[in-house]
Parts: C-alpha cells; structure tokens; sequence
C-alpha cells in the first residue's frame, strides 16, 4: 500500500483568473510567443519536500507526479504495463527477478542523462540506515537490502549493473505481488545528491529550493513561495518534449478554497476543479459548458487505534467500537451517497475485492454493548457511561485534523454514535494535519489513543507495508503473528502466483484483520472532478484527471 497520507483535497486548474495574480492565463514569452498556462489549486497547504524519496503528503505528491518520471505507470487495471524512464523491463518466470532496460534519451533537467546510477543510488539512499522516510518497503525485497541497511554488507547483493542503460535486479525470494511493490520505481539524480548527507536531506536546499530542484518529469519547479504557490515550468530536457509534451508551458499550483475555485468555474474563468466535496456535486451539475466526471478512489479513510493502549488492547471492545458507529449513515449523508462503505482495506477497484467481506461490522449497536459487556466494560453507576473492569470511568480521546468538512463532521458522528453504545468520548480540538501526522507517526508516542485519517493505497492490494507488524506504517502498533503468516502466505504460496489464488489467499487475511480491528474502515470517497469543455486531452480512472498520466496532452482550445 502507498506510503502517501490522505489530505482529501480540492483542485483546481484555473485560467486568466486576475484574483490569482500569479503566473494565470496565457502570457507572451520574450520571443512574441504566447505561453498555455493554467493554474492547479489545493485546499490546504503542500508541505514542501519536492523529493520522491522524502515526501509524506499528497499534496507534495501531485507537483512530484507532474515533476518527476518513474520507471513504469500503472494502467486503467491496476497493472503496471506502461513504459517511461524503462523502455522495457522482464520479470523472471518465477518472479524472483526483474531485468529492465532503460530509454536513452531520457535526461535530467539539467541536461545531465539519465542512467542505471542514479536509480542504484536511489535505492541504495532508501536502504541506508539513516534514511528515516517511509519508502523502505520498497527496496526491502531486494535481495541484501536489510542486510545493507543493517549495515552487515557494503553493497545490495541483488542489483547488477550491466551497462549504463541495464541492471538486473534478483529479489529474496519469489514474490507474487505487481513489480511497482517491489522495486522504487522514481529515481534521484546521483549527482545532485550523493554527496549529501542523508540524515538531514529533507531540509536541504535541492529538495525545498526550486532553483536547486533538478527533476526528470515533464515539468520543472520554477518558483516556490510556502503556503501559498508552486509554479511548474515545461521541461525542455523532457524525454517527450520531442513530440511536443507537455502541450502545456506552465502549470500554477495554488492554495485556494473550493468555494472560490467553484465559483470562478461557474464563471467560466476556471477549467478545472478536481477532487470536489461531495457536497458541491449538485451545484456543479447544473454548471453551462461543464463536465462533470466521477470515479471509486482506492484510498480510505479510517479510525484508527493504538492497539497497545491499555484502553484499547482488548480486541473486543475494538471490535464494539466498529459495530457502534453508523458508517453508512456518512455515506448516504455526509458523501450525499458519493462514496463506498468499506469493511476490508481491498479497494472495490481492485481484481482483489470480495464484496461479501464488506458485510463485516454492519450498524449494530446492540452487538457494540453485548461486546463491550463481555470484556468487563459495564455501566455501574447508571449514568449513561460504562466503566472499565477495574471500576474506573472509561474514556477515549479522538484526534482528527482540520481543514476538511466531510472528515470534521464524521468525528462528530463517530462521537454520538460510540457515546449511545456507551462509550464516553473526548472529542480533541482539530490540529493542523502535519502536526497530528507528526505524532501519530511518533513510535514513541503514548498519548494518542484514536484518531481520523486516511490512505491512499497502491494498485496492488498489499497488507504488508501498512499492517505487518514491523511496518514503518504500521502507526496502530498491532502485532499480530497470525496476520504475519498469512501476508507471507499470500506474497510467497505457490497459490498467490494466479490473481484468484492470491485474491482466495488476501481474503483470509482481511478475516483475520476483521476480527482483531487494529483500525475501523470508513469509507471511500469518490473522486468527483469538474472541467470545462474547453479542455482537451483530459482523461480520467481511479486516479482522479489530475493524477492520470495523460496530463501531458492537456491543452487548452
């Protein structure tokens, strides 16, 4: 699953728009010639590290997807089957190894080429053991990689060099799961960075500064000005720029509110808003000259537990917990029915989805109580309230962060549904999402007790990264042996190696996952975005229009 938080966002593309001062509409260049640029808005604030390797959220995550090539892309199935910085690539019939084969004319915004050296140094950069991101998962399958980041070895024993333009890569074992789990597939530039130290990389001036920012991707960084816009610039060193990509000159991305970006679309001043709110669906419905699309996500939204909590180490109020709350009642209500309710971490997407898991913990507040009941949790002195085995007043805090609606009203909803099954809650003030993250993400944490979050997961539905009990994401503290053996099962059984083997294999992993409840699942919010007819080359999947790889043929009539 991607190591990549979701901030459920708004965007926007926005053209000639004068309230946006910077950089909007089309412009005339030195030489007379007019320049396309359009404008890409969020929400909320990027956090500013433009490094594919160092970034936490998806904010930062779409400048990167428009900034930096990766090795492969995923298709509108969920497989990894097209080309970019890899020409090509074989995996081994056994899938114990992958040969791939790099484009020559790929280079680096500075003109400096693109080679097997920089994708080895990044993932060398990963193993180290002073990395502290979160993308280990990546290069762990790789064979010598732990014993790298251990420091027991000099060198990953599974990456071969064959040339300039080819390695081979020889992984642990036989691994069932899609080639973009295994590898990290969107490398660094070598000389940019190999001399830096990794400990404090994420601070340094050629991830936060764009004139220090080199970059592979159609676009390079031009301006930086925190907390409120990025401007991209089209690259001119860009492998595609030959066939004339990107079409555009210059994309601005902006930190703007939907209800603003809504009403210059109404306008016609603005060709783009993506990942609406559920709730401006209808007023955009109704919008001239305005295409209105909409797509299952495969991210979610979760509470989440810490599973070694005193309060919450006992599995059966956990499980109470998720048959207390109505989470059908968000969908129908607070995603005014655009959204899927979720029981299992398997998006409906997905050739691995069993839509008969998703049965598991249906509005029963009457079950909540009986559970509740059963661990000892009792309402002794008639107050409305249970109190804990020992006598004592039981008590949950919930965190969530600010800045999106829909998330804001399900803690409230959260807390009147545990609140009628019995279950006292503290509902926290809203934080910033960066500083809740920072703390959820704190091993040593110990105050934490429930929170709101969510994820956006990667095209294979692959437990390991998230819920394996030595997981960096793994923010729940569940250790659980039997979970482990059954993600090994459904990565390395020889049954994993057809897709209804490995589908057969993840479902008894999701009842195991079920009945411990390290997190509640929510539900998916659909991708609901919004352009104007004008545009042209806009297409659109799971991934949203401004996620789908297609963005280098927008253009604008």
């Amino acid at each position: 699953m991607k190591k990549r938080k979701i901030g459920i966002l708004s965007l926007a593309v926005v053209m000639g728009l004068s309230v946006f001062a910077t950089a909007c509409g089309s412009k005339s260049s030195g030489d007379g010639a007019k320049k396309k640029s359009i404008t890409a808005t969020m929400n909320s604030t990027f956090d500013g590290k433009f490094n594919p390797a160092l970034y936490d959220s998806v904010y930062d995550a779409y400048i990167l997807d428009q900034t930096f090539a990766s090795l492969w892309k995923q298709d509108e199935k969920l497989e990894t089957s097209i080309p970019d910085l890899a020409e090509s690539w074989k995996e081994s019939e056994k899938k114990d190894g992958v040969s791939i084969k790099l484009r020559q004319n790929a280079k680096w915004s500075d003109g400096k080429p693109i080679t097997v050296d920089d994708v080895i140094f990044t993932w060398k950069f990963i193993a180290n053991k002073e990395y502290s991101g979160s993308r280990f998962e990546y290069v762990e399958s790789i064979k010598g990689a732990k014993e790298y980041r251990e420091g027991k070895a000099q060198d990953i024993e599974g990456i071969k060099k064959v040339d300039d333009y080819n390695l081979e890569v020889t992984f642990e074992k036989s691994d069932a799961r899609d080639l973009s789990t295994k590898v990290f597939s969107t490398p660094m530039p070598k000389h940019i960075f190999e001399n830096k130290p990794v400990k404090t990389l994420e601070n340094d001036p050629a991830v936060k500064k764009a004139e220090n920012i080199v970059t592979s991707g159609p676009f390079t960084i031009k301006e930086i000005k925190a907390g409120e816009f990025v401007v991209l610039e089209k690259n001119k060193n860009f492998y595609g720029a030959a066939e004339g990509k990107p079409k555009l000159d210059q994309i601005v991305w902006k930190v703007l509110q939907e209800d603003v970006a809504i009403g210059a679309l109404k306008e016609g001043k603005v060709d783009m808003v993506s990942r609406i709110k559920p709730g401006s669906f209808e007023t955009i419905k109704g919008f001239k000259d305005v295409e209105l699309v909409e797509d299952t996500d495969l991210g979610y939204q979760y509470l989440g537990f810490r599973t070694d909590h005193p309060k919450l180490t006992d599995k059966r109020v956990r499980r109470a917990i998720a048959y207390a709350i109505n989470r059908e009642q968000m969908v129908t209500g607070l995603l005014k029915g655009h959204g899927t309710l979720l029981s299992t971490p398997v998006s409906p997407k997905s050739w691995a989805y069993s839509k008969d898991l998703d049965a598991e913990y249906s509005y029963d507040p009457a079950k909540a109580k009986e559970l509740l009941a059963e661990a000892g949790y009792k309402d002794t002195n008639g107050d409305g309230f249970v109190e804990d085995p020992s006598g004592k007043p039981y008590v949950l805090s919930l965190e969530f962060p600010k800045g999106n609606q829909v998330r804001e009203q399900s803690a409230k909803l959260i807390r009147e549904d545990l609140e009628k099954a019995g279950i006292k809650i503290d509902l926290k003030q809203p934080k910033d999402f960066a500083a809740l993250a920072e703390v959820v993400q704190q091993k040593a944490d110990k105050t934490m007790e429930m929170w709101l979050m969510g994820w956006t997961t990667d095209v294979d539905p692959n437990p390991k990264n998230i819920y394996g009990s030595t997981a960096e994401s793994n923010y729940y503290r569940w250790k659980s042996p039997e979970s482990d053996k059954s993600i090994g099962v459904s990565m390395y059984d020889q049954k994993a190696f057809t897709k209804e083997g490995r589908k057969a294999l993840i479902k008894d992993w999701t009842k195991i996952f079920q009945q411990d409840s390290p997190v509640v699942l929510l539900y998916s919010q659909n991708i609901i975005d919004a352009y104007n007819k004008r545009m042209t080359g806009v297409q659109y999947d799971y991934r949203g229009a401004l996620g789908h790889p297609s963005f280098v043929d927008w253009d604008v009539k």
